[in-house]
Formats: structure tokens, sequence, C-alpha cells
């Protein structure tokens, strides 16, 4: 162990000399059942992985883990019939309730107008325009309805169904029995530079860089961000794009109702008076949720960005910060080696290729660049240089 830990040291020395400073690569390859590698602080790791390696050994600790893993595959289940019936729900009071509001009929006489004075002298006039208002506020609101319900609708059943990204047989099928056999008794495998990472003691195979064991799954899932109990699934790299956009446009759609009821409950926009009594305590209720969801979108899809366009994952991330504490006063800076750009992390996810990001946000089932196991990284790109996903065997570690 000491002679790879200085055979790595001498690897980043030079590496760092020729870039005119110190740098710490973060191959974030850890979880809970593995013995784990901080690069330069490879012991703080080890003694944690090895602590709860002991724990699941022990019966208490199979325990819980059988709890963990089969409790929440059936929570998963539960979050996954509510969260439809809440969409269910939405469509119906959408098109059943808000629509109707914001759209009164034209023979209504409850309708509240902000400015009933109408410059128009003849009354048929006055009807022609008012019926043109009404059939294109009809159509305005019935696209945009469509277009963003179905769009979070589609993103959140492929985030269901779609595998997470589970190692490939034929990566697994490279290995010799002999080097598969030295990574299980390695009591340091991560190696910086190298798409091998470890070996997993769960699954009883070889382990790719990124990649991690999840309990409830029971699989390894190649660039996992964690399981989420509302899809019954992991948030991987094949995934992990229709996650992203389900936020997307969950955000959307409760920001779109919210300004509805909000503009026709404090008289903001033209509206039914007869609706909006007769429907009052429910569109209160959902006001509050949606607003609520919101609030709560905001901040979770604004951290998942952030997460996309750095490159990293959940997971990386509590690592990442980690290495950043540790590294502080050494005088070397901690940096993420997966950060090839902003443009290039992105398309990593969604693979919109050489067209606009906007292509992104439409819905797709075409295939993403990288095969989940080998990625980019800043050593092996110029800086500054877009990544060639047509030639990804160029740049991979």
């Amino acid at each position: 162990m000491t002679d790879h830990h200085n055979h790595h040291h001498e690897t980043t020395t030079t590496t760092t000399k020729n870039k005119n400073k110190h740098v710490v690569a973060n191959d974030v390859d850890d979880d809970d059942d593995d013995d784990d590698d901080m690069n330069e602080q490879p012991l703080l790791m080890h003694k944690y992985s090895s602590q709860m390696d002991q724990f699941s050994m022990t019966p208490i600790g199979s325990l819980m883990l059988w709890f963990v893993k089969y409790g929440m595959r059936i929570f998963g289940y539960a979050m996954v019939l509510f969260a439809s019936a809440l969409f269910l729900f939405h469509f119906f009071f959408y098109f059943r309730v808000l629509m109707p509001l914001v759209i009164p009929s034209l023979t209504s006489s409850s309708i509240v107008t902000i400015d009933d004075t109408i410059n128009v002298d003849d009354a048929q006039a006055k009807q022609q325009q008012m019926t043109s208002k009404h059939m294109m506020a009809t159509v305005f609101h019935m696209l945009m309805g469509l277009f963003l319900g179905l769009n979070m609708v589609y993103n959140y059943v492929q985030t269901v169904r779609t595998s997470p990204g589970t190692v490939p047989r034929e990566w697994l099928d490279q290995f010799e029995e002999s080097s598969v056999e030295q990574a299980r008794n390695a009591s340091v495998s991560a190696v910086r530079g190298k798409s091998v990472s470890k070996y997993c003691g769960k699954c009883r195979q070889m382990k790719p860089a990124r990649a991690h064991h999840c309990h409830v799954c029971d699989t390894c899932v190649c660039r996992m961000d964690h399981h989420c109990p509302w899809v019954n699934n992991c948030v991987g790299y094949k995934n992990h794009r229709y996650f992203l956009l389900f936020l997307f446009y969950l955000w959307c759609c409760s920001v779109y109702m919210s300004l509805m009821m909000v503009g026709a409950s404090w008289n903001w926009i033209e509206h039914s008076a007869f609706v909006l009594n007769e429907w009052q305590v429910w569109i209160t209720f959902d006001m509050v949720l949606c607003g609520s969801i919101t609030l709560t979108m905001s901040g979770f899809l604004g951290w998942h960005i952030y997460l996309v366009a750095t490159n990293q994952t959940t997971i990386e991330f509590q690592f990442n910060k980690l290495r950043l504490v540790m590294e502080r006063g050494t005088g070397k800076v901690a940096i993420n080696e997966y950060d090839v750009g902003v443009k290039n992390n992105l398309n990593q996810i969604f693979g919109f290729g050489t067209r606009s990001m906007l292509w992104a946000l439409l819905p797709s089932t075409r295939d993403l660049p990288l095969d989940g196991v080998n990625y980019p990284t800043l050593s092996s790109l110029s800086y500054g240089n877009n990544y060639n996903y047509s030639k990804p065997e160029d740049h991979m570690v």
C-alpha cells in the first residue's frame, strides 16, 4: 500500500508541475460497503468503510439493511401511486376548474374584469372582440397546459422505468480472473487516472469509477446520484436527464397554476366570480399546495442544475467538499477532474450534441454520448476545448 501511495503521490506531483499548480483529483468512487481511498488521505475513509462493513455483517446490521432494502421498495411503490394520483387530480383540476376560472363563458354575467370600459360604439363589435379574446385565451391555456403537463408526466414515467445504468457486461468480461482476485484482496484499489476504482463486495464484481452500490436496488449504479423513493428507482447516468427534466416541468406547472389562481383570487386578471365562489375551498387548497411545491422545487431544481453543470453527483459533492476541508492550508487546490466545462457537462447528461441546448428540453429517447463507465477528465482534455463526442475514445480516462 505504501509503494502504491508513493507512486500515486509522484504522479500527482509530476502533473502539477506541468500545470504550475498543485491539484488533487477527485475520482469519487466511495460508498459504505467497500474499502475506500481518499487519495492523499486513505486512512480516514478506510477506517470509516471498515466500521460500516463490520456493522453490516452483524445480525443487527443485516436485519437493518434488510428492512431498509424491502421497506424502501414498498415505500417507493406507495410514493409512485401517490404521485400518479396527484398528477391525475391536477389534470382534472386544471381543465375542469382553472380554465373556466380564467376563461369565463361569453354568456356569463359574473365576469370580473380589470377594466370594463371598452372603447367600442357598436355592441356587435364588442361581442366580436370578446369572442376573439375568448378563443385566443382558450387555445393558449389549452396548449400550455398540455405541453407542460405531458412533458412532466413523460419525464416522470421515463425516470421510473429507465434503468439508471448498471455495469455493462462487456466491461466486466475484459478482466481476467487474476485481476479480479487482486482487486478483491487489495486494501486500497482506487487509482487516480484509471477507470477501475475497486471491487464491489456486494455484487462480487469489479466496479467502475463513479459507480456506487445501492442497497435498495441491490446493484452497482453507474454515476449514481441517489435513490429516490418518489420514482422508486435510482437516479444514475442513464436516467438523470429524465429526472432533471421532470423537476423542471414540475416546477413550471406549479408556477403556472399558482399564477392563475393567485391572479384570479386577488383580481389581477379577468375571471369568473361564479367559478371562484363555487370552488373557493379547492382553489385555496391547491394554491397552497402549488405554492409549496414551487418553493421546494426552486431549491431542489437549482441544486441539481448546479450539480450537473459542474459534473458532480450528490454523493461526489459530499466527498469533494470533504477534500476541500482536508486540503485547506496545504498549498494545494482541490479540483473536480470531471468538470470539463458547462456545455460539455450538460452534453454528457442530455446528449444534445452540436445542437442548441434547448433541444434538451424536448422529449427524447436518444442515446447518450458516454457508456456510463468511462468519462473525460481535465487531464485528458485540452483546457478551453470542447469535448468531441464523435470520438469519445480519444478523451477517455
